[in-house]
């Protein structure tokens, strides 16, 4: 690929990083840097970019004799696996016997039988926790159920990236790229702390990887995905799987189905066939299956973070050029409008009267509606304060990196000092955006812990893929930017949103890489001979 295509490229992916930047450190009131400053980062941004481009497009990340050949030696990838979970075990030894999740207070009460189970958080994922606590119970032995929780966790996280290794070896990938990939499995701090701790978002971090992982593979050779049943059995088992065990996950489901079947036409019928074994899947266990086990609803209030975060930016902002009648309905269905936050919801969500918007749901948007025509403005800073961590690459998390501390006073432990020069390097990772100073805090490395990093990665991805005309191999990448824009509307920005994507860069490396060519010299050209859409 020329030069002059990837300048252009690096100039328009530049201009928009350096344009969030500069509405970034607006918003955040950090003050601008003034017009030389902003210059010389856009031309940074454009040459740092043009030059990844430029590589991306003219490296050969697959084909000779330059990759493994162990894709048929199951010995060797039990020996990967077993490695990368045994790389895992240091910090794991450091925090025995386990790190309990920000949501465990609520599903450690559940597995107890001091609450009704809902699906508030996924119910799927509170049964597997339960089963753990259960099994404690019945064997006596304090903290077996975390620790049964973790090693299973990891286990099966290690799983799935040996299968990503796999697939990256099957497709004749580099032994560099591939050796990449396995180092950032099995060292990248912040998912090995990660892969024990016990929320949702680590099994649903791995199904979604599988689902797009198996997307590749349909969107490489769709009529040879169906000939036989395992591969779409195996797609409707990890989808529906990752649906359960996030809400937003269905919605993710629905529009890449639109797309998917819009493309590939030849094979729409087996396709739309399985895409609706999932979607109907989920709403059957979600609907009958979970009110026949009793298991409650979640809240409506999870839904409307946004629009509750606008209204009260509107009421913080206007408070006394407001309307008499629309201040009190506004006081009415958010009594703590009071306590708005601009970059966490939680404070006015969580006492937001959900029983009297369900009687009124037309009263409240009515109300909603008619603040977006008069202060669009405000409206629009609302919502992207709340999300600016995940767009905005300066912005620190409001909730911790990573949380450490958050135990269940019903599930408790104490930790004891072993290995306490791991577990102060992994506690320096999961604190770093609370850090004044330090290596984490230097630049580069702090920006590869940003939240924002991973939707720039996809961008840049698409944006390459596209210039080079093989646009359809962003089809497997859908998932991941619809499961980003799902978090728009969500109540906080937290690293652990991003663990899907951030453990989906060696299948995205992979995508753009992976390519064969046709002549010799510099008169070759890249083609799409295994890429066909039928």
């Amino acid at each position: 690929m020329g030069k002059k295509k990837a300048v252009i490229c690096g100039l328009v992916t530049g201009a928009a990083l350096e344009a969030s930047l500069v509405l970034g450190r607006l918003l955040m009131d950090r003050g601008q840097r003034g017009l030389l400053w902003s210059l010389a980062e856009l031309l940074l941004g454009w040459g740092g970019f043009g030059l990844l481009y430029y590589f991306l497009w003219n490296f050969e990340g697959s084909g000779g004799g330059r990759g493994f050949r162990m894709a048929g030696k199951k010995r060797c990838w039990l020996a990967v696996w077993l490695g990368m979970f045994l790389c895992y075990l240091p910090c794991y030894a450091a925090f025995f016997p386990g790190i309990m999740s920000y949501d465990s207070k609520r599903i450690t009460e559940q597995a107890l039988g001091l609450r009704p189970f809902d699906n508030f958080q996924p119910f799927l994922h509170t049964i597997l926790w339960t089963a753990c606590v259960r099994l404690e119970q019945r064997l006596g032995v304090a903290q077996s159920g975390i620790v049964l929780y973790s090693v299973a966790q990891m286990l099966a996280l290690t799983a799935v990236f040996t299968c990503v290794l796999y697939y990256m070896v099957k497709r004749g990938l580099r032994k560099g790229l591939v050796v990449s990939a396995f180092l950032m499995y099995a060292l990248c701090p912040s998912i090995v702390l990660f892969s024990f701790i016990t929320t949702k978002d680590i099994l649903f971090g791995a199904f979604v990887l599988l689902m797009a992982l198996l997307l590749t593979e349909f969107c490489r050779d769709a009529e040879g995905f169906f000939e036989g049943w395992g591969r779409p059995a195996c797609f409707v088992l990890v989808g529906l799987a990752a649906c359960l065990f996030r809400n937003n996950m269905i919605y993710v489901m629905l529009l890449t189905a639109a797309v998917v079947l819009a493309v590939f036409r030849g094979q729409r019928k087996r396709a739309a066939l399985m895409f609706l074994c999932v979607i109907a899947g989920y709403f059957l266990i979600t609907g009958p299956v979970y009110r026949g086990l009793g298991v409650l609803p979640g809240y409506a209030r999870e839904m409307l973070s946004v629009p509750l975060s606008q209204l009260a930016n509107v009421y913080r902002e206007e408070k006394e050029d407001l309307d008499a009648a629309d201040r009190e309905l506004m006081l009415k269905y958010i009594p703590d409008i009071e306590r708005y936050e601009r970059q966490f919801a939680d404070p006015i969500k969580l006492t937001f009267h959900e029983e009297e918007y369900k009687k009124k749901k037309g009263e409240f948007w009515s109300l909603w509606l008619r603040y977006l025509r008069k202060e669009p403005r405000l409206y629009a800073e609302a919502f992207l304060v709340l999300n600016a961590p995940l767009w905005y690459m300066e912005s620190d998390t409001v909730d911790p990196y990573i949380s450490l501390g958050l135990f269940s006073r019903h599930y408790t432990f104490e930790y004891r000092d072993r290995l306490p020069g791991v577990r102060q390097f992994y506690t320096a990772v999961a604190e770093y955006d609370r850090a004044e100073e330090g290596i984490l805090r230097w630049p580069v490395i702090r920006q590869f812990f940003s939240v924002a990093l991973p939707i720039w990665v996809l961008l840049a991805a698409a944006c390459a893929l596209a210039a080079e005309g093989r646009w359809k191999r962003a089809i497997p990448l859908l998932p991941l930017v619809l499961l980003w824009m799902t978090y728009l509307l969500g109540p906080v920005s937290n690293f652990r949103y991003m663990f899907p994507i951030i453990i989906s860069y060696p299948l995205i490396l992979m995508l753009v890489l992976d390519k064969e060519r046709e002549g010799s010299g510099r008169n070759y050209r890249y083609v799409e001979k295994w890429w066909q859409v039928r």
